[in-house]
């Protein structure tokens, strides 16, 4: 189905509505004739997913997963009872043997059909022989119990794979709901200890093994009983020759398993390997920006290289042993074929045709069975139990544990007037300490979260109606504080209990897809009048106007058209929007500018939330004034609990902070600039949904460019020549066989008669005749005697003409020899085919994919901001979950989400099930008309015998061609099905290999080893613009930036403050002149500057691996280097308190550390890296004053010979700059020292600072004016 806009809408469709397949009656059923109106409409109009029709009840995804988890609690638990260790692949199966048990009775009638063709074959074959005593009555009889066989094989064929599939499908459905369950009930250490990407996993490819597991099931069963009913009919029809056919499936049938399960576990391994490199892609996609500032992209790009390198090494060796499965199959008939009849030749056992091609047909039917289906069965339950054991651990992790209810605590809580009571509590983050090292859950989690934190003797009362500011260091634990108040961090010892509902703003901004209104009212329906209020408190309306959709404008993949400060405050909007007793906002202000930040302060915390319990984690000491009372905490410990007044005059170390700096001011950045407005301008409704973007046949440039990856020169002209000499020397060998029939036969009768009689009634025609003289000019090596054939001129229909044909027996021995000669060219080359055939698969797979990492890696960085990671709404769902997990708890969301999660998968069952069917259909009728050309071909041949003069070898040859086409006639349709989708996914890739590039890394004259000597910066009118659909963000800027210069960099949101540092480090290519110590920057490449400049990213980047890897990828420092770089930043003593030390593993995104301790890390690899250039983004927008002042003291003595440029986030952090750079617009509007700048009572800066408030205002003014008179 194709996502295609235009006339027909749901409105105008007459395809809504329940689905015709659980109305209609068993022949349409059987038949699929209930898709017609379906096909009907596709005809006219283009369809839609909005077409379709709503999901079968049966097939409901809330029913699927209500039944799988009753039915996977009570299995677990009777495993428990029995001491057992319960499977998820046995429960599953289990719940589900009705359904896949009662359809095994049509396979038990398609295969009883497949066995008795055989025998009918040989009777119909018998009348062509000569001498046959069967009458014609009898031969019609056998044709029309062959043709209607055939038709009920058309009918309950279909019906069986097509059950299977459906069968399959409800099984992924039921499953999937699991995980999901699972997800929202899993705890926060369970969250951080698994990775996003694995569970995505566990949903796209995991449960994709269940699509053919189920339809080879029944063979477990069927096919040693088909293999024995074969064995006795063979017996019965070729005597004690029957046994060399069990001895040959003695030999394959084992060397089949084995492969099978080699290939299993080598796909266990497979899968371990791409869950590894995808994991790490993921947060290098994520990471680019920061990757390419440090220049990173060479060691990333190795370490995914190596990961492919050893991922495609499993998947050569899988696809060897698939190679020679797939050749145990192609020529298992054929092995056994010339076994029998080449010892049947050996030791002159005469078989007449209706033998042997009867023989032909059960052959045949084994090798489906044993070589075919049993294979599958092998492999595929092989993957599946895997897949299954892998989901089954992501079951078996911890669930959030059930906080016990302190009844009492609740009275006299409402007695005092207090929301919140927490009395000697300690928590930790711990590793759940009763848990089995042996167990699943450990495979599951390959490094544990190390024991690093912990609250400790909490005890604290909440007022009702009270704004509680929580404030400390980084890492003393004031988010965890939060996580304990929603149940996500479960105390120790001690009490705790909330009175009434909670409302929680998380620190990192949560948006889901969607637009603006949904993510504000989050299901609930509007309320017009607390909606308009909460848009005007959070400060969304100036953003809504710049919308043409307005609250109706979508918002992207996890809010990727939104800046920061929108996502923030959309966050804060969610939150407020929903009635709560107790609100829990986590450093809401933390990414707004300052008179963004004072209007949510006041409007939105003070004022639409008074009365209510509110408790305000921030790092903004200047709104601690207004708060009812403070806490402080260090190291997970109360240290100070009172009002702004009361800590002031306690004389701590705190209070002497609050002190000096009551009324600090922020100013931040918001990355997207003026980007966010035109991305969002263009996004609009109708061009929203999901990966259904194109619609049509991949072009034939597709596939040339697919097959050029791969070595074609070399590989498909091998391919081709063996597959040529492969499937002649099948044709050509099945040809001498059938002739070898026809004159074993004759030779029979000769030797009986010694020549034929006038009454024989010969059936040997001109064709015979023709054969046999070419018989003769076959060269024998001993032909010392020979049988004369005299063939009599009678006036009989069955002759036509009357010769001398002399036939020996080494004549037809060398028609045997060459058969057996022909089959065994047609085996070696199919199974040189197969290995051929997947090393270009695997080829074409590692060049595709590592030209497609190496192009996307050298994109500019503009194109990771505008191209979001597509995936299905059932994907992207489960994502957005995995992110806010704890916020959609807070909220008392869990409903609400899987509500969507069953909606999504709803759609996307229906989908599958059409699909499924429609492909049935197709089948269904395509094979139709092949089985009427096969009954025409068998009553024709009936009703011209007598007058076409046909052999019974050569029909026999023909009958087993057409009944053995109908399986790769169905195979070769399935193919063509899902060639297009699949190249769709080469299509995709072959656009991502053709995005426009960065500039070269290198260029041809680099600069010298020691430059830039002195860090001296000029722009020449500078200006930039992202990309040609956007306005262009700089403006002429000109400016000269002095040697070892401090700039600070302060502007309004979308100013173009990052842009600049863009331009600077040419993530985007700006036009003008910028020069480095006199090198036009322009003119170099891209490494060959970056390596220059030291960055410290607004975003803290850390990816999984161990610390040391996240500052040294290169390992070009020594470990006392990296200890210096830590201490300098307060988190040495945090490192070696873990017992890794440097080699401390960090979670997925570095979660096992706070967000202020990861902007820790990124300014020590700034310091390791002793640049002449420094550029900060807002480097401490996520650290407590404290620590903000110690890393500003650290960049002061640390890169004093350094040239600094600070975008502004605190404006006391620039206030003893040299100069302070103010952009407007994309416009350098002001450029001398701060003091200077605020002598203009009219200038930008000076309006700036008067909008922290009197007080801060004259704070800053002194703070410039004591630095210009040091200066001076």
């Amino acid at each position: 189905m194709t996502k295609q806009g235009g006339p027909d809408t749901p409105k105008n469709s007459r395809l809504q509505g329940p689905c015709p397949f659980g109305k209609t009656n068993w022949l349409s059923r059987f038949t699929f004739w209930w898709m017609f109106p379906l096909f009907r409409f596709g005809f006219r109009h283009p369809l839609t997913q909005d077409h379709l029709y709503d999901v079968l009840p049966e097939d409901e995804s809330e029913l699927l997963g209500d039944r799988m988890e009753r039915a996977w609690d009570a299995y677990s638990r009777r495993c428990r009872e029995r001491k057992k260790k319960p499977s998820l692949y046995w429960a599953v199966i289990a719940e589900f043997k009705w359904e896949w048990g009662i359809n095994g009775i049509f396979l038990v009638i398609s295969e009883g059909i497949r066995i008795l063709q055989p025998y009918l074959t040989g009777q119909i074959v018998s009348y062509f022989q000569p001498g046959s005593s069967l009458s014609s009555t009898e031969v019609y009889i056998y044709a029309t119990v062959m043709g209607v066989s055939t038709m009920i094989q058309l009918l309950v064929n279909p019906k069986y794979f097509f059950t299977s599939h459906h069968i399959a499908l409800k099984m992924k459905v039921a499953v999937a709901s699991l995980i999901y369950r699972k997800i929202l009930k899993m705890s926060s250490w369970s969250k951080h200890a698994t990775t996003s990407g694995k569970i995505i996993n566990h949903l796209s490819t995991d449960l994709e093994k269940f699509t053919y597991t189920i339809e080879s099931f029944h063979f477990c069963w069927l096919g040693p009983l088909e293999i024995c009913g074969i064995l006795y009919l063979l017996y019965r029809q070729i005597g004690y020759l029957s046994l060399l056919t069990l001895a040959v499936i003695g030999v394959l049938l084992p060397l089949q398993v084995a492969l099978g399960w080699i290939y299993g576990k080598l796909r266990m391994k497979i899968g371990a390997a791409g869950d590894q490199r995808i994991h790490l892609m993921n947060q290098i996609i994520a990471g680019m920006r920061v990757i390419k500032m440090y220049c990173w992209e060479k060691p990333f790009s190795q370490i995914i290289f190596k990961l492919r390198r050893s991922e495609m090494s499993q998947v050569w060796k899988a696809y060897i042993t698939k190679a020679l499965n797939i050749a145990v199959f192609q020529s298992a008939a054929t092995i056994i074929s010339i076994s029998l009849f080449g010892l049947a030749w050996y030791m002159e056992i005469p078989l007449s045709a209706r033998k042997i091609y009867s023989t032909l047909g059960w052959i045949l039917c084994l090798r489906l069975t044993i070589f075919l289906y049993m294979m599958y069965l092998v492999e595929d339950n092989k993957q599946l139990s895997s897949s299954l054991k892998r989901i089954q651990s992501f079951l078996a992790v911890e669930d959030m544990k059930v906080f016990s209810v302190f009844a009492e605590m609740s009275e006299s809580m409402e007695e005092d007037g207090v929301s919140i009571r927490i009395q000697d509590m300690t928590a930790s983050w711990n590793s759940p300490g009763d848990r089995d090292h042996d167990s699943v859950t450990d495979k599951l989690v390959d490094n544990e979260l190390t024991p690093s934190f912990a609250l400790k003797n909490i005890n604290l009362d909440v007022k009702q109606g009270e704004l509680l500011a929580v404030v400390g260091s980084v890492g003393s634990g004031k988010s965890s504080l939060l996580m304990c108040l929603l149940k996500e961090l479960p105390p120790a010892m001690g009490k705790l209990h909330v009175n009434g509902i909670m409302g929680y703003a998380s620190q990192i901004p949560w948006v889901v897809s969607g637009t603006l209104q949904d993510n504000i009212t989050f299901g609930d329906d509007v309320k017009e009048e607390r909606y308009s209020k909460v848009l005007q408190a959070c400060a969304l309306y100036k953003d809504l106007d710049q919308m043409r959709l307005g609250d109706q404008t979508l918002v992207g993949e996890r809010g990727l058209l939104l800046s920061g400060g929108q996502k923030s405050r959309l966050t804060l909007a969610r939150t407020i929007y929903r009635e709560a007793d107790v609100y829990l906002l986590d450093d809401p202000l933390g990414a707004v500018d300052t008179d963004v930040g004072s209007h949510l302060f006041q409007k939105c915390i003070c004022e639409f939330l008074r009365g209510k319990t509110r408790i305000l984690v921030t790092h903004q000491l200047q709104y601690l004034r207004s708060a009812d009372r403070i806490v402080i905490l260090n190291e997970g410990r109360v240290v100070s609990v009172g009002t702004y007044d009361e800590l002031v005059r306690q004389g701590t170390e705190f209070s002497l902070i609050l002190s000096d700096h009551d009324k600090d001011m922020e100013e931040p950045e918001e990355e997207q600039d003026k980007k966010v407005k035109s991305k969002v301008e263009k996004n609009t409704k109708e061009n929203t949904e999901d990966e259904f973007s194109k619609y049509g046949n991949v072009g034939w440039k597709v596939y040339k460019d697919y097959f050029l990856a791969g070595h074609p020169w070399l590989y498909l002209p091998i391919i081709t020549l063996l597959t040529l000499v492969s499937y002649a020397s099948y044709g050509y060998g099945d040809w001498h066989l059938a002739r070898w029939v026809e004159s074993t036969e004759l030779l029979n009768l000769q030797t009986q008669n010694g020549s034929l009689s006038q009454n024989l009634n010969p059936v040997f025609n001109v064709p015979n005749q023709t054969l046999l003289q070419n018989l003769s000019h076959i060269t024998s090596p001993n032909q010392n005697f020979t049988y004369s054939i005299s063939l009599p001129n009678q006036t009989t229909p069955y002759l036509n003409d009357s010769s001398d044909v002399s036939v020996t027996p080494q004549q037809v021995d060398m028609l045997m020899k060459t058969y057996l000669v022909a089959i065994t060219m047609f085996i070696t080359g199919i199974s040189l085919f197969g290995l051929a055939y997947f090393r270009m698969s695997v080829s074409i797979s590692k060049q595709l994919h590592n030209t497609m990492f190496k192009i996307v890696l050298g994109a500019k960085t503009y194109f990771f901001d505008s191209n979001p990671v597509a995936q299905s709404p059932v994907f992207s769902h489960v994502s957005d979950t995995l992110v806010g997990l704890q916020s959609i708890r807070a909220l008392g969301m869990n409903q609400k989400f899987l509500l969507d999660f069953n909606r999504f998968q709803n759609k996307h069952t229906i989908a599958s099930f059409v699909f499924l069917a429609s492909y049935r259909w197709f089948s269904l009728r395509s094979l139709f008309f092949l089985d009427v050309y096969f009954i025409l071909v068998v009553f024709l041949s009936l009703a011209l015998r007598d007058y076409i003069g046909l052999s019974g070898g050569l029909f026999g040859m023909a009958i087993n061609y057409l009944l053995s086409m109908a399986d790769p006639f169905e195979y070769l349709m399935r193919v063509s099905t899902t060639l297009n989708t699949q190249m769709t996914s080469v299509e995709r890739i072959m656009s991502y290999t053709k995005v426009e590039q960065e500039a070269p890394k290198v260029s041809g004259t680099p600069p010298a080893p020691s430059w830039p000597l002195h860090g001296e910066i000029r722009l020449v009118n500078v200006g930039l613009q992202y990309s040609s659909n956007t306005d262009q963000v700089l403006h002429d800027i000109s400016c000269h930036i002095h040697s070892q210069e401090k700039i600070g960099i302060v502007g309004r949101t979308g100013a173009g403050k990052s842009s600049l540092l863009a331009a600077l480090l040419r993530l985007a290519e700006p036009t003008g002149e910028i020069q480095i110590d006199g090198i036009n920057v322009m003119k170099i490449g891209l490494h060959e500057l970056r390596n220059k400049i030291s960055v410290i990213p607004q975003d803290p980047i850390l990816f999984s691996g161990t610390l040391r890897k996240n500052l040294d990828p290169f390992e070009e420092y020594l470990d006392d280097q990296l200890w210096d770089s830590l201490e300098q930043v307060q988190l040495k003593i945090k490192v070696q308190s873990e017992s890794e030390g440097l080699y401390m593993e960090m979670s997925e995104g570095g979660q096992n550390l706070s967000v202020g301790q990861r902007q820790l890390v990124c300014l020590a690899r700034a310091i390791l890296r002793q640049n002449k250039i420094l550029i900060l983004d807002e480097a401490t927008a996520n650290v407590d004053h404290n620590t903000d002042t110690l890393i500003q003291e650290t960049i002061r003595s640390r890169f004093h010979n350094c040239t600094v440029l600070t975008v502004a986030h605190r404006i006391h952090t620039i206030m003893d700059s040299d100069r302070v750079m103010v952009l407007d617009q994309g416009n350098l509007v002001e450029f001398n020292t701060p003091f200077k700048l605020l002598q203009n009572e009219n200038g930008f800066f000076k309006n700036l600072v008067q909008q922290t408030g009197k007080a801060q205002a004259k704070h800053l003014l002194a703070l410039a004016e004591k630095h210009h008179k040091e200066q001076s």
